[in-house]
């Protein structure tokens, strides 16, 4: 299942707001059209919500060494083993 459309500023205040009334993130959920997890994890940590998560490994090489090793194979044919040392 994919994911759902992010919250608007709109709704987030609109949580917010009815958390500060005691409402339950179920209760939340119902008024706001959303499912309760999305509530949850807003009223968790909101400073956090909506920030991108880094995934993947990061690349060992800099921008700049990449291109000089493209560079440098492409004009002598070395393999990368032979670039390496």
């Amino acid at each position: 299942m994919g994911r759902g459309k992010p919250l608007t500023d709109i709704e987030k205040g609109q949580i917010l707001a009815y958390s500060v009334g005691n409402l339950s993130a179920n209760a939340i959920a119902k008024r706001v059209g959303r499912s309760w997890n999305l509530v949850n994890n807003l009223l968790s940590n909101p400073a956090a919500y909506d920030s991108k998560k880094s995934t993947g490994k990061p690349k060992m090489l800099g921008v700049a060494v990449e291109c000089r090793l493209l560079r440098e194979a492409s004009k002598t044919g070395k393999s990368a083993r032979t670039l390496k040392d």
